[in-house]
């Protein structure tokens, strides 16, 4: 089996090809901006907003499973650049859904929780989308587009963190260093989501696409939490001071952007389609400790 992972310098891709190359797949990662290796990974830079740079991949791989993962994940960026937005979270995944269908190759589509209003908890996949900003509209209009050019695909919609990259600090990293300087730490206690491990995600991915599940996915832990009782979690796992976290209000800090204030959402479908419950906070958090001391 050949691989394409779209977005190869982020935190999923990156993971993504070293673990395919762990259990000896041939991965193919993509990367623009910034360079990085991978052991026994072909990288190549290609700018997937260029629609001849990606078909002549596309063409010249000839992959048997696609994973975009590229993405504009700053919100804010989304807002003032909707072009790029557009181009990465569209127009390139539905080009490669597109020829993934005429190619017999397998289409997956990492998508966001970030999709709804914040109104309700542990949303269903059967929920329509409500989005609040051009991230969530641009995700939300790229599952569209890439189910109508591939009703075979698979849309991973799931909320992850792990040890970032050079260029790019995860949620984790920002707990963990500020914490260990010892400076105070703002969590939300009104924003709550169902946060995986990038490992459990990987895991979680890779069970679905061999047992080629197609639509939309919940990958997603199984519990929902606050923001600021996961930073509080991560404290304790680390030994890390728990009096430096403070609990706070969403309204007591200006965004630029809205932003859904629950992200929670539902486990029910994969874990009936996989047959097991999905991974608790806990059991994410000590991936991580594990990945950070390891």
């Amino acid at each position: 089996m050949k691989w394409l992972i779209t977005g190869a310098s982020g935190l999923l891709g990156s993971a993504l090809c070293a673990e395919l190359n762990n259990k000896h797949s041939v991965a193919i990662g993509l990367i623009n901006h910034h360079k990085i290796k991978i052991d026994k990974a072909l990288i190549k830079k290609c700018d997937i907003t260029d629609k001849n740079a990606i078909s002549h991949v596309l063409e010249s791989a000839a992959p048997t499973i696609i994973i975009h993962c590229a993405a504009l994940t700053n919100i804010d960026q989304c807002e003032t650049n909707l072009n790029l937005a557009t181009e990465l979270h569209v127009t390139a995944p539905t080009l490669m859904a597109k020829w993934a269908y005429n190619n017999s190759c397998k289409m997956v589509y990492i998508s966001t929780d970030h999709l709804w209003d914040g109104t309700q908890k542990y949303v269903p996949e059967t929920l329509q989308p409500v989005p609040l900003n051009n991230y969530a509209e641009t995700k939300s209009n790229g599952e569209q587009q890439v189910l109508a050019a591939n009703p075979k695909a698979l849309i991973a919609r799931t909320n992850f963190y792990g040890k970032g990259l050079e260029w790019r600090p995860s949620f984790s990293d920002w707990i963990i260093s500020s914490l260990q300087k010892r400076e105070d730490l703002n969590g939300y206690t009104d924003i709550h989501f169902t946060p995986l491990h990038r490992k459990q995600l990987i895991n979680l991915l890779l069970d679905l696409i061999s047992l080629d599940a197609r639509g939309i996915y919940n990958v997603v832990s199984s519990e929902r939490i606050s923001k600021y009782d996961f930073i509080k979690k991560v404290a304790t796992k680390f030994g890390l001071p728990e009096e430096k976290v403070k609990g706070i209000k969403s309204c007591e800090t200006k965004s630029q952007t809205p932003r859904p204030k629950d992200m929670s959402l539902s486990s029910q479908k994969i874990s009936t389609f996989l047959g097991r419950k999905m991974p608790s906070i806990d059991e994410g958090i000590d991936d991580l400790y594990t990945e950070m001391n390891g």
